[in-house]
């Protein structure tokens, strides 16, 4: 097993697209780099893993049971990446992921539910999750991203 040997990031995505596609010259245009350079790609990761990822022919590439099991660990971590990447370059007027809001029965009916349907039109990509409590909490320490009370005062603790 090869171990503390850094593996260049580029070679995974390329040995990705190449198990997906599994035709060097269509990997290749699909990362917009050269067969040969793909090629050179998975031969330093077969190397640095010291197994063989690829059996190939001048006709066809398939891929080694050592290169499946590659293949199914590395695309799930690849997709996830791309996925983080997506959300951090989204738009401002982009907004995503869930916000946590703790509020009463009474708040709910009167001042949130009304508007719910519109605001998930207007964000699809945000997940509203709703904890509903009749007493005041402190909404940091229970990982909330609002509080909503009917009402002016708000919880002292101190």
């Amino acid at each position: 097993m090869v171990q503390n040997r850094e593996i260049p990031f580029i070679a995974l995505v390329a040995c990705d697209a190449a198990a997906r596609h599994l035709r060097f010259a269509r990997a290749a245009a699909e990362l917009r780099i050269t067969p040969t350079a793909m090629s050179k790609f998975i031969g330093q990761l077969e190397e640095t893993l010291e197994v063989r990822l690829f059996n190939r022919t001048t006709r066809s590439v398939s891929l080694t049971e050592a290169g499946v099991r590659l293949a199914a660990n590395v695309a799930p971590a690849l997709a996830q990446l791309r996925t983080g990447v997506d959300e951090a370059g989204a738009q401002p007027d982009d907004a995503v992921g869930t916000v946590r809001i703790n509020t009463s029965y009474v708040a709910w009916k009167v001042l949130i539910e009304p508007h719910v349907r519109a605001f998930t039109r207007e964000y699809p990509k945000v997940q509203l999750d709703f904890a509903f409590e009749n007493v005041t909490v402190d909404i940091v320490r229970g990982g909330f991203d609002a509080g909503i009370r009917p009402g002016r005062g708000l919880h002292d603790d101190a």
